[in-house]
């Protein structure tokens, strides 16, 4: 027997990122398919869920591989216009699709929004929007799903920030913050932590395939696509990786300092 549950209306978001083709896409068609029909189900009263991302060809490839599910074994209606798809269940439950732009992010009311591609949504959209429109919901998650961006990538830097100052606090936090990338300061040369971002690796993804996508004259592209790691820029004068390689232990030969600037390193007791 399945009796209703008491829910807080706390809002609480995940932020999931990982290098492409590793099965972002799966992960959300599955949240969205199950939120829709069996947690429905569960909650006991309809669910209203929004898919998006900054594009609108993006965020309508999720529907097009579940709508025809939810319209053969649930008895769905769907629409099928394109920037107006929508899933309506029997039991009242909706779920819409949208494009994470300002002009159609404010409306709404969602127990459930997935949000694809995360580098990409403005902050404006993800929290003066997207957030609030999820107050007045029981448990109403923000599911984010991402591959690394760069510093333009303002929304997903401060989600970020927030999660890993929570993890090094030791401090429990409504914000689930999971990422598969190489650790900090390991050599991204070295093919043992390529499998750090690729949780696909052996099954999508095969390592000949990573072999070439790093023989590509665009370095940064690629840290960011298979190596889920944030890039200052995506066209920066010196590619990422490269002032990293110049560390070295080796003392520093002689004439190697200027007088000025050893009399200042002695001064520091540095040297």
């Amino acid at each position: 027997e399945i009796r209703p549950r008491d829910w807080s209306s706390d809002v609480c978001s995940s932020d999931l990122t990982c290098g492409r083709q590793n099965g972002k896409t799966v992960g959300c068609q599955a949240l969205l398919g199950w939120w829709i029909t069996e947690f429905a189900h569960l909650r006991g009263r309809p669910q209203q869920v929004l898919s998006t991302a900054h594009k609108l060809d993006r965020a309508t490839a999720l529907f097009r591989e579940v709508a025809p599910i939810l319209e053969a074994q649930f008895a769905a209606k769907i629409t099928w216009a394109y920037g107006r798809m929508r899933a309506d269940l029997p039991d009242g439950s909706s779920w819409t699709v949208a494009a994470a732009t300002e002009s159609n992010a404010h409306g709404s009311s969602n127990d459930l929004i997935v949000v694809d591609e995360l580098w990409a949504v403005s902050p404006t959209v993800l929290f003066d929007a997207y957030r609030p429109s999820q107050i007045a919901r029981k448990n109403p998650p923000l599911s984010m799903w991402s591959t690394a961006g760069d510093e333009s990538s303002t929304a997903m830097l401060r989600l970020i920030s927030q999660a890993t100052a929570a993890i090094d606090m030791k401090r429990p936090s409504r914000l689930y913050y999971a990422s598969w990338s190489p650790p900090p300061g390991a050599s991204l040369e070295d093919r043992r932590f390529w499998a750090y971002a690729n949780p696909a690796l052996g099954e999508t993804i095969t390592m000949s395939a990573l072999e070439a996508a790093f023989d590509s004259p665009d370095r940064n592209a690629f840290l960011r696509a298979h190596l889920n790691l944030f890039v200052a820029a995506r066209s920066s004068w010196l590619p990422s990786g490269v002032w990293e390689q110049c560390r070295t232990d080796d003392p520093v030969p002689a004439g190697g300092r200027s007088e000025e600037h050893t009399s200042e390193l002695q001064s520091r007791g540095l040297i």
